[in-house]
């Protein structure tokens, strides 16, 4: 997992706990509590989705001396891009990329199309 940058979170890219949670709301000096970065984490209980805030210090950790399940990480972007042959020169191209698989099937628009690949961004 990547180290957490306040800027970048604050800017919208995604965060994940330690342990994998989505986390939300991310806010700088909400509240004056530990380094001022507040947050909501959310759990999946089965069917039900917990939410709960955090305070965290600013370079993510919710203590300032040992490690937590939800210390704050940068998150990797998935996107998913087609994936198509091209005849004439013998190659296989990557085409467009898209935020979700289904955007990714519903624009198969390429003659010799051989799949979707899903690529983790950093």
């Amino acid at each position: 997992m990547k180290p957490f940058n306040l800027e970048r979170a604050l800017a919208g890219d995604p965060v994940v706990t330690r342990d994998g949670k989505k986390v939300t709301n991310i806010r700088y000096g909400y509240k004056p509590v530990r380094g001022q970065v507040t947050t909501t984490i959310k759990s999946e209980e089965g069917e039900e989705v917990i939410e709960h805030c955090e305070a965290f210090y600013l370079d993510g950790t919710e203590h300032n001396n040992r490690s937590s399940n939800y210390d704050l990480f940068m998150s990797s972007k998935t996107v998913y891009r087609n994936v198509i042959a091209d005849p004439i020169l013998g190659s296989i191209l990557g085409a467009s990329t898209y935020d979700t698989k289904e955007e990714a099937i519903n624009d198969r628009r390429y003659m010799h199309f051989i799949g979707i690949a899903e690529i983790e961004e950093e």
